[in-house]
């Protein structure tokens, strides 16, 4: 369970700074009044110009096996997301 409430729009940044294995994925909710994108990748830099783009008060549910692999870019500054890694 953690938040990043400051995801910027000029890099992409790990959605979470500590990491972790997962055992199904992670749940990720758009808690902010900005859009943002998400992009599953080994580092920031293999991550496209673009991501799944995640409006307002949208969640998704990512499959993925390490929460250090989930990287976050604001559409505009100051978004903020909220997960659940299980």
């Amino acid at each position: 369970l953690g938040s990043n409430e400051d995801v910027d729009s000029s890099a992409w940044e790990k959605l979470s700074v500590t990491g972790c294995q997962l055992a199904t994925g992670v749940r990720l909710k758009n808690y902010g009044s900005t859009a943002a994108m998400v992009q599953i990748a080994q580092t920031a830099a293999q991550c496209p110009v673009k991501g799944f783009h995640l409006e307002e008060g949208e969640e998704v549910f990512l499959e993925v096996g390490e929460l250090h692999n989930v990287f976050v870019k604001g559409v505009a500054d100051n978004a903020t997301l909220t997960f659940i890694a299980s």
